[in-house]
């Protein structure tokens, strides 16, 4: 009876399982693992690993895990291995191994096959279609910036010149007479501009990046304390609900924070009333790291959401416009991406995609 039960369990196994003894006999299978594999049950039982595997050259990586197990006497050992069948289809297995034995007497190998082929496929995909979205990402922010250090050049100097002229003259004027209000129109507008300049000089200066091991609680620790400071300026206060199940992440962590406070500057600006729920969510999914804020806010008019990463483009009575083009700037360089879901009355969702791998190259 107890052997009719555990063979029903290892044939409802969707994870293929095999049993290798000391002589390299394998003395037992599933229907998963033969499947897998590309032999039937009875082959596999009736030849030993040797002679099934070790002769073939494409499986090279397959044979050293079990030759590893057997030399080290490793338990849990676990790899991604590629997996050539006998009809020559190419498979990518994941799989863990582990060496048993009774006291002193060698038992053999547990091998766990599970075909991960097409999450695999599914992966590679996904990394290839962030690489393009990079890549077209990329061209558009270097025609930018050219555009960006073309427009600080040409107006920094003629600006501090007017800048200079109009307040020599106005300190030179009778506060009474009526051009005086035109000469302080003409600094204010001046100013406006100068701050213009230096945003676009900010924006430009996004191109090296120094990328190390961080800490992603701290950033956004840091990130959250100096919003919240700018919430009391504002006479405001964020319900905040942070989950991260990601913790070491490879980026530069001072433009992270500058994309993430551009973001959530955002988010507090649109709060309806005195208070607003900000919501942080990062977790890896497939070696990419997946980071999403939502608010309670106002949201993004339609009218206004093909223009909201467009330069100079804002809704609001004071400021350049260049924040969330800043931040896509910056997640750009990551070789990320980012966008936004946003209605009219019903808060803001933005989303950005990194690579996890220390090359940032997926």
């Amino acid at each position: 009876m107890k052997e009719v039960i555990v063979q029903n369990i290892l044939e409802s196994m969707s994870i293929g399982l095999m049993v290798v003894d000391s002589s390299g006999k394998i003395v037992v299978t599933n229907a998963a693992a033969a499947s897998n594999l590309g032999y039937t049950q009875e082959e596999l039982r009736r030849k030993g690993w040797a002679e099934l595997f070790l002769e073939t050259r494409e499986n090279e990586q397959f044979n050293q895990l079990l030759v590893d197990v057997v030399m080290n006497k490793s338990v849990n050992l676990h790899r991604k291995v590629p997996y050539v069948k006998p009809s020559g289809q190419e498979l990518k297995f994941s799989i863990t191994s582990s060496f048993i034995r009774d006291d002193q007497e060698t038992l053999g190998i547990v091998v766990l096959i599970d075909d991960i082929t097409v999450l695999e496929k599914l992966h590679e995909k996904e990394k290839s279609a962030l690489e393009e979205r990079a890549r077209l990402q990329q061209e558009r922010v270097e025609s930018l910036n050219l555009f960006a250090m073309s427009v600080a050049h040409q107006l920094r100097n003629p600006l501090m010149s007017m800048g200079g002229f109009a307040n020599r003259i106005l300190k030179n004027t009778d506060p009474q007479q009526p051009h005086t209000a035109y000469l302080e129109t003409i600094l204010s507008g001046i100013k406006r501009l100068q701050t213009i300049v230096r945003a676009v000089e900010d924006y430009s200066s996004i191109v090296h990046l120094e990328k190390k091991l961080v800490l992603l609680d701290e950033i956004i620790e840091q990130v959250r304390s100096d919003l919240d400071t700018k919430a009391t300026e504002l006479k405001k206060s964020i319900d905040w609900s942070i989950r991260l199940s990601v913790k070491n992440v490879f980026l530069d962590g001072r433009r992270f924070a500058q994309a993430l406070t551009e973001l959530l500057l955002n988010a507090l600006e649109s709060f309806l009333g005195e208070q607003g729920r900000i919501e942080i969510v990062a977790e890896e999914r497939n070696r990419l790291l997946h980071l999403e804020i939502k608010d309670s806010g106002s949201g993004i008019n339609e009218k206004d959401k093909p223009f909201i990463f467009d330069p100079f483009f804002t809704t609001k009575a004071v400021g350049v416009g260049m924040g969330l083009c800043k931040a896509q700037r910056i997640v750009a360089e990551h070789q990320g991406s980012m966008h936004i879901e946003s209605e009219a009355g019903t808060g803001t969702k933005a989303g950005i995609i990194l690579p996890m791998d220390l090359d940032g190259g997926g």
